[in-house]
């Protein structure tokens, strides 16, 4: 009776011990998943704050490249007031670029400016493809100042330089006179 109650006992433990090594690993699966859970909402926000700062590199690539248009406009303007033909030259591209620029803010406007539409849902990469295309518009706006404001101060430099020779016509009616004996001198 003795070694059964003794057995009994140690079966006892064993069944004790059983019961909690099951509460133990049902506690540390509990754990792992809590833990599990907090790293996925952890990813998840620092993916959106990812993005959310990728979408203000390009908003801020977006100001500049503005920014530096209306530089080239301005530059173009005023070097282009000594000059008449640069003056017409530059207000034609000035109005260029304001017809694309309108018809560019026409094709975004349905998209950006509906905050409040239901319909306008955007992940993030589709925010990030819609911010890289204006960007990639604003850059090629941005190329066509920079022509223009060079073009036109070529134009005036050409100008300036033309004003200092004194002798331009002079040489413009002596190439027309070689140019007139040599065509009639062949016939």
């Amino acid at each position: 009776m003795a070694a059964n109650a003794s057995e009994n006992a140690n079966y006892n433990n064993i069944k004790n011990n059983q019961t909690a090594i099951q509460r133990a690993q049902e506690a540390t699966i509990l754990v792992v998943d809590q833990v599990n859970q907090i790293q996925n909402k952890i990813y998840k926000g620092l993916m959106q704050v990812s993005s959310v700062l990728k979408n203000a590199y390009q908003i801020k690539e977006c100001l500049q490249a503005l920014n530096d248009i209306l530089s080239y406009e301005s530059d173009m303007l005023s070097e282009a007031k000594q000059n008449p033909l640069a003056l017409a030259f530059a207000l034609k591209i000035q109005n260029q670029m304001a017809n694309k620029a309108t018809a560019y803010y026409a094709n975004i406007s349905a998209v950006v400016l509906k905050a409040n539409a239901k319909d306008l849902l955007m992940d993030a990469g589709e925010r990030s493809t819609l911010l890289y295309k204006i960007q990639l518009d604003l850059n090629t706006l941005r190329a066509m100042a920079a022509y223009s404001y060079y073009k036109v101060h070529l134009a005036v430099m050409q100008g300036i330089i033309n004003s200092f020779n004194p002798f331009k016509g002079y040489v413009d009616i002596d190439g027309k006179i070689v140019k007139d004996l040599l065509a009639n001198w062949k016939h």
